[in-house]
């Protein structure tokens, strides 16, 4: 007894060293990553700088004493953000969340040299950040339900997503195209809990059981409505923030976010 008591105490000495290790990595690790992001930030802000200062260069001198209004094409790509996302217009990031190809081409050629490696390399990279911009609205629940659907056409926009996410977490998932994650489909007496958690009436009409694995046959992805509410400016700290772990593997994105940015948020 007094042999295991001893190993007992020596185990637990052990344990408490390890946790304490554990935690210091942690702040390390954490600490590392804060100054990697301030860094990554800076070059942005150079990478900018570098854009605006070149553009201005290339600008005729116009002799006049009051200056003309700034045209919202020559704007420093700093100082779109917002405007750009949340306006009238459609930022390239949109139409690339929207498959257009002829935007991944423009983005690919700018950013790529002439190297067709390097081209594949980079549409490789865009197509993770489109992929990982898509995957966080549809955990966010950012989603357009189409009102003719004899379910979805009885809620609201809002009713809809927190029935959405009110499945999600019952690990019933949209896939984003159209189906359900790993084809787990749930019951109607699932579907009936997801729209109690939601606050709405539980008895309500809905799918019958043949006809749940079609519930998301009509429903899109309204990434450009997330993006825009959650990093309307394209701040590399923001995008960063927003995707979470998701933001991991782009490192070669934002180590060019700057000149990135710009093309992403341009209108043409």
């Amino acid at each position: 007894m007094v042999r295991e008591l001893e190993a007992a105490r020596t185990i637990g000495a052990d344990l408490e060293r390890s946790s304490l290790d554990a935690d210091v990595a942690r702040i390390a690790a954490e600490t590392a990553e804060a100054v990697c992001l301030a860094a990554r930030e800076a070059v942005a802000t150079c990478e900018q700088s570098e854009a605006d200062g070149n553009a201005a260069s290339r600008s005729p001198t116009i002799p006049s004493e009051d200056p003309p209004p700034p045209d919202e094409g020559e704007r420093p790509a700093a100082e779109l953000g917002g405007a750009a996302l949340g306006g009238a217009g459609t930022p390239r990031i949109f139409r690339l969340l929207r498959g257009d190809r002829a935007a991944m081409a423009d983005v690919v050629a700018e950013m790529g040299s002439d190297d067709p490696e390097d081209g594949r390399r980079w549409q490789l990279a865009l197509t993770a950040l489109v992929e990982a911009i898509l995957a966080d609205s549809i955990e966010a629940s950012a989603l357009e339900f189409p009102a003719e659907h004899p379910f979805w056409g009885l809620v609201t926009r809002t009713q809809g997503r927190e029935v959405a996410g009110a499945l999600a977490s019952l690990g019933y998932r949209f896939d984003g195209l159209g189906g359900w994650v790993d084809d787990r489909i749930p019951t109607q007496r699932d579907l009936s809990l997801a729209l109690a958690y939601a606050g709405l009436d539980p008895m309500r009409p809905f799918p019958s059981e043949g006809e749940m694995g079609d519930l998301w046959r009509e429903v899109t992805v309204a990434a450009d409505e997330h993006l825009a509410g959650a990093a309307a400016d394209l701040i590399l700290g923001e995008l960063v923030t927003m995707l979470g772990k998701r933001a991991d593997p782009l490192t070669e994105l934002w180590n060019r976010w700057g000149r990135l940015r710009a093309l992403l948020l341009d209108e043409r």
